[in-house]
């Protein structure tokens, strides 16, 4: 199943089935107890959305071997529900 993006993305990144133009790391946040924050997470890659730059997350920063298999999975999710248009 091919996701669904937002109209209003730029044209060239409307191809889910293509990774085109620029990939901005996300830095993930944490909270003072060292656990993901998920919020400023969400904040964080809808500004860099909104500057026209596609996400690569957990892999450029070293939060893949930091995060539980569970916390990323919770970053992600919370990630789909907080971008319209990009689930069901």
């Amino acid at each position: 199943m091919t996701p669904r993006v937002p109209a209003d993305y730029p044209r060239r990144m409307r191809r889910p089935d293509r990774i085109t133009g620029v990939l901005s790391p996300v830095v993930t946040p944490f909270t003072a107890d060292l656990s993901p924050d998920p919020d400023r997470f969400i904040r964080r890659c809808r500004w860099l959305l909104s500057q026209q730059v596609g996400l690569a997350v957990f892999g450029t920063n070293s939060e893949a071997n930091a995060l539980s298999a569970e916390e990323k999975i919770e970053l992600l999710d919370r990630h789909g529900f907080a971008m319209p248009g990009l689930k069901e």
